[in-house]
């Protein structure tokens, strides 16, 4: 091997030479607005509401494409942010490329921590349908975050779990999908205070779901704090404007002996819930919509 390498070094270095050309000429001379283009085209064919906007694309050796200045956002008025990150990394699985179900690979910092996952695509016969594996890890979600306002002036903290869908785009009346979620060190916020009640902090929130048929069945929800115990469960019917879903949730919530103690302001919030607390956990329901959500202790209906 060596001397094939010594007795052709001047083609050998033609060639290394040609291969660093092509990766230099690649780099400099990417068809950054074309893809770019591209990508924005296919993703409103799929999902008219939404616009996919990124600054560039550029080649990440190996094998990789690099988009800077990602965002998504939903039309409408008014026009919300749903996701925004600096810098998006997408890489296909080489192996995937020589069957007929190729994947890919993403991974990204934003809201201060990790989404990765990854995504196939196959055919069903003229339908395209594709496979979503996402993870969260250390995501942060407050009052200044680009998400829907629908989201972050009800609720916060700090985001973990996964989620996975199945469907031909994201209002497929037939997508399936699971999710198990937790949020840390977070607060609910009442859009309107519910005697004298307007913010229920808490140390952890679990969901785990399920999707079918555009019902979003939630089996739990746990809630643990400091002040307060909780558990729920039912559905969100999902609708294409996201804040107008339904929702259909019951549940109980449990005041902990600290809060009762520590409460010494005798308002009607505290009263009923001392009142209450002597014959075990208070029930509640959740219902209304995303947008306009109706919390209603029972006792009081």
């Amino acid at each position: 091997m060596k001397q094939f390498f010594v007795k052709n070094r001047k083609w050998t270095g033609y060639t290394i030479y040609g291969i660093l050309l092509t990766f230099a000429l690649l780099f400099y001379r990417f068809p950054s607005d074309a893809l770019r283009d591209y990508v924005q085209a296919t993703a409103h064919s799929k999902t008219p509401n939404l616009l996919v906007t990124f600054q560039k694309v550029s080649p990440s050796f190996p094998f990789g494409l690099k988009f800077a200045g990602a965002e998504c956002r939903i039309q409408g008025d008014p026009e919300q942010t749903v996701f925004k990150t600096k810098e998006l990394l997408v890489r296909p699985v080489i192996w995937s490329l020589f069957g007929r179900t190729p994947e890919y690979s993403f991974t990204c910092q934003a809201y201060d921590g990790t989404i990765s996952g990854s995504i196939n695509i196959r055919k069903n016969g003229e339908e395209t349908l594709f496979n979503l594996s996402t993870k969260f890890d250390n995501i942060h979600i407050d009052a200044n975050s680009p998400v829907p306002a629908f989201l972050k002036d009800y609720t916060g903290g700090v985001l973990e779990g996964a989620i996975t869908y199945s469907g031909s785009d994201l209002y497929d009346l037939n997508g399936t999908g699971e999710a198990s979620l937790t949020l840390s060190k977070g607060s609910f916020k009442f859009a309107k205070p519910f005697l004298n009640i307007n913010v229920i902090d808490f140390k952890e929130v679990s969901v785990k779901a399920a999707l079918k048929e555009q019902n979003l069945n939630i089996s739990n929800i746990n809630l643990k704090g400091d002040d307060f115990l909780g558990q729920a469960s039912g559905a969100i019917n999902l609708k294409n404007s996201l804040k107008k879903s339904s929702i259909s949730l019951k549940g109980t919530i449990e005041p902990t002996a600290a809060f009762i103690q520590n409460s010494t302001k005798a308002n009607d919030a505290v009263l009923l819930l001392k009142q209450s607390s002597k014959k075990g956990k208070i029930s509640f329901t959740l219902q209304g919509t995303i947008e306009k959500p109706d919390f209603r202790f029972n006792q009081l209906l």
